[in-house]
């Protein structure tokens, strides 16, 4: 048989094995409910980051959006501007054309004027314009009056008095009863 100081040799280490595993057992707790704590911030955080993911991505797509829209925009602003130099170049033609016309100058070939540039149309305005004053200032010309020293006198030769009429002064006419007279006539003629 086991003696007693064997017994309580074993007994005492199985004391000790029992207080190691309860040190144990209280450890792994403690670790689990750590653990526990750190999940549950992790998932809040994952949370709140998934959030703001969702956040990025709504920012995301609404910048996109405004892009493409800026760029719709951009290209009709484009197409507008072009359509305008378009129409403000075939003004500038037709302009140079009838201008060359009302010179009595004939009218240049389409292929002569497609290959200027606008501002060599410009050009051409400005001097048929010059052009076109230099001729009506020929025609008309106004700076040409003639001098007032060589203007002759309007009045009469021989200073005869000139016999004025006497405007009659018909002080009898009352002017009132005359327009009564003829308003009440126009009604009377009316209303029959």
């Amino acid at each position: 048989m086991p003696n007693n100081d064997d017994l309580e040799k074993e007994l005492k280490e199985a004391k000790d094995k029992i207080a190691k595993l309860e040190q144990d057992i209280k450890d792994l707790t403690e670790d689990k409910t750590n653990s526990e704590n750190k999940i549950s911030e992790l998932t809040e955080t994952n949370s709140k980051l998934a959030k703001q993911v969702a956040d990025l991505n709504e920012a995301k797509n609404k910048l996109e959006e405004e892009k493409l829209e800026e760029a719709q925009l951009r290209e009709g602003v484009e197409n507008a501007l072009a359509e305008a130099k378009k129409e403000t170049r075939e003004y500038m033609v037709h302009t140079l054309q009838a201008m060359r016309q009302a010179i009595g100058k004939e009218a240049l070939a389409d292929e002569m004027i497609k290959n200027r540039t606008v501002d060599s149309i410009k050009d051409s305005i400005c001097d048929l314009k010059e052009e076109f004053n230099l001729k009506t200032s020929k025609k008309n010309p106004v700076n040409s009056l003639p001098n007032p020293d060589n203007l002759k006198n309007p009045t009469l030769a021989n200073n005869k008095p000139v016999k004025e009429k006497k405007e009659k002064q018909n002080s009898n006419i009352d002017l009132e009863e005359g327009l009564k007279n003829i308003v009440g006539s126009l009604f009377n003629t009316h209303l029959r």
